[in-house]
């Protein structure tokens, strides 16, 4: 596949899983009664939170340090599954290697968005942090890649920790969206 081909049908192919989540989250809520006022801290999105520069420099710091912390446990399964001879990341690398240059877009901005409302925001505060991190991870094995599923749950449990700590799901937003983009220039750069 050309790395620049654009079709919109291809784009719509390519985004329909997070536009999926994405309106799932919402659509979810709005079937719960709550207005869009109410959905947006529910999901810890609260815009109120901009107005605070105290918080944005926190969130920032927070957003660096949960890239950090990814990244580690990304480089330990990584070094482990190749020590005991288990890596299968090399499916993941000839995957990426043979998208379009607008769905490695998606997958920096519309994805990370889409699932962390989704999992971290809605399933995360409705059926708890073990349900949402099962389903994360298990959606991942879409790639072939059984290291990719230990990953994805690492980080969601991670993530998820955080949000149920927090409260804040705008660090684990901005974390996974530059984990999503150096991950992607690692494997094409």
């Amino acid at each position: 596949m050309d790395f620049y081909a654009f079709s919109f049908l291809g784009f719509l192919v390519a985004a329909a899983p997070a536009l999926f989540f994405l309106f799932a989250s919402f659509a979810a809520l709005a079937l719960e009664g709550k207005k869009w006022t109410q959905a947006l801290p529910y999901l810890h999105v609260d815009p109120a939170y901009w107005r605070k520069p105290q918080l944005v420099r926190q969130m920032l710091v927070h957003s660096l340090l949960l890239f950090v912390a990814l990244f580690v446990l990304a480089f330990l399964l990584s070094y482990f599954s190749q020590l005991l001879g288990l890596s299968d990341l090399d499916r993941i690398d000839a995957l990426l290697k043979q998208q379009p240059f607008f769905v490695l877009v998606i997958a920096v901005t519309l994805s990370p968005l889409a699932e962390e409302l989704f999992f971290r925001g809605y399933l995360q505060e409705k059926f708890g942090l073990a349900f949402s991190t099962g389903l994360f991870s298990l959606l991942h094995f879409v790639y072939g890649s059984w290291v990719e599923v230990l990953g994805a749950l690492l980080v969601a449990l991670l993530l998820g920790l955080y949000v149920r700590r927090e409260k804040n799901l705008y660090p684990c937003i901005l974390s996974h969206a530059l984990y999503n983009l150096v991950s992607i220039y690692v494997v094409l750069g």
